[in-house]
């Protein structure tokens, strides 16, 4: 698990400094962190699958819940891009008022993401043994440490 969960991490690195490292030219940005993106998610779908241990009976309920939840689950990723971009384009000038707004969206980001999380750990539950519940949150969170763990080390602090 340790290998494929630092290629994960390796790969959102890449994400993270072409969002902090380059200047803003849209749309190319945009294809690049989407195929990032991808690659991320197929990193972590397959650590899913690794390290779960679902039986074929789980696997047929599981796999079509995890899909719904990556898909909301990637809107909340866009909002930090998009966050992390804002932060990126201002931080030469960034204002007091700008950093509030940053600051009050990234912890809207932060409630609603716990608030995903709750919800399908519900979900989850009623077509999963829940120590294997607790066994998908765990994997999802140490990719989620490693993602944050590398996203600290290139974004710099507010000035």
């Amino acid at each position: 698990m340790k290998t494929s969960i630092r290629k994960s991490a390796f790969l959102t690195t890449v994400v993270l400094l072409v969002l902090t490292a380059v200047p803003s030219f849209a749309q190319q940005e945009r294809d690049v962190i989407e195929v990032l993106r991808a690659q991320i998610q197929s990193n972590r779908q397959a650590l899913v699958a690794e390290n779960l241990g679902l039986t074929s009976e789980e696997s047929e309920k599981f796999w079509p819940v995890y899909r719904e939840f990556q898909a909301e689950r990637g809107k909340l990723e866009d909002r930090r891009i998009d966050l992390l971009i804002r932060f990126r384009d201002n931080f030469d000038t960034l204002t007091d008022e700008q950093a509030k707004k940053l600051l009050n969206d990234y912890l809207k980001l932060a409630d609603d993401r716990n608030k995903l999380r709750k919800k399908y750990a519900r979900i989850f539950a009623k077509i999963l043994p829940q120590k294997k519940v607790l066994r998908y949150f765990q994997i999802e969170n140490k990719i989620d440490t490693i993602i944050e763990f590398d996203l600290a080390k290139v974004v710099p602090l507010a000035e």
